[in-house]
């Protein structure tokens, strides 16, 4: 069920950018493009002080569309609801997502009920590609608590989603900011062609 819902999302995230339907090779190439233009995210990320306990955490991707640099070795964490899209080799997979619980604590949502070191997994979160304002609560109490967190927008300037994808950036940002009383910076690592923007509070 959940690897339908995957190609179901990754196919949204195609039509988005293009405003066609995609075959499954045309899906591939997209993809493979944005891989391209997110390994030289993790220098920018690292830079501005990701994984800086030695553990990077990837929020809500699947095996197509993730940005977790395999070629570290750093540890890698995927909290995802779609862990059976990925090989069980080189990350850890958390099966589920974040929420906030009745306390307006920072939680994993796992079906498998397990006990996970919440404080060492979302030491250093990254989360690309939220299009929506609901978590807007959660992402607010994370930087209140002065947890690691960068959220990013990454893609060619040429998706027809391009301009809308950095006003949606922004919005959250002053959402947030007014939420959680941190000031917010974007910081940007763009090409002629690519954009890379990061929504993130630096500590002083």
């Amino acid at each position: 069920m959940y690897k339908d819902k995957y190609y179901k999302k990754i196919e949204r995230e195609y039509m988005s950018a293009t405003g066609m339907v995609p075959t499954t090779l045309e899906l591939s190439e997209f993809f493979y493009k944005r891989k391209q233009i997110g390994s030289s995210l993790h220098p920018f990320l690292i830079d501005l002080g990701w994984g800086v306990h030695g553990i990077y955490t990837e929020i809500g991707k699947g095996n197509v569309d993730t940005l977790l640099p395999i070629d570290t070795n750093l540890s890698l964490v995927e909290i995802t609801p779609y862990t059976d899209t990925f090989l069980k080799d080189r990350i850890t997979l958390v099966d589920g997502m974040l929420r906030l619980d009745r306390d307006n604590n920072v939680k994993i949502d796992s079906l498998f009920k397990k006990n996970y070191n919440v404080k060492s997994i979302l030491s250093s979160v990254f989360i690309e590609g939220d299009e929506y304002f609901n978590n807007v609560g959660l992402y607010s109490k994370m930087y209140y608590d002065d947890m690691e967190l960068f959220l990013g927008m990454i893609g060619s300037k040429n998706d027809n989603n391009y301009k809308s994808r950095i006003d949606h950036l922004e919005r959250i940002k002053n959402l947030i900011e007014k939420s959680s009383h941190k000031k917010l910076e974007i910081y940007s690592n763009d090409t002629d062609e690519t954009y890379q923007k990061v929504l993130y509070y630096k500590k002083k």
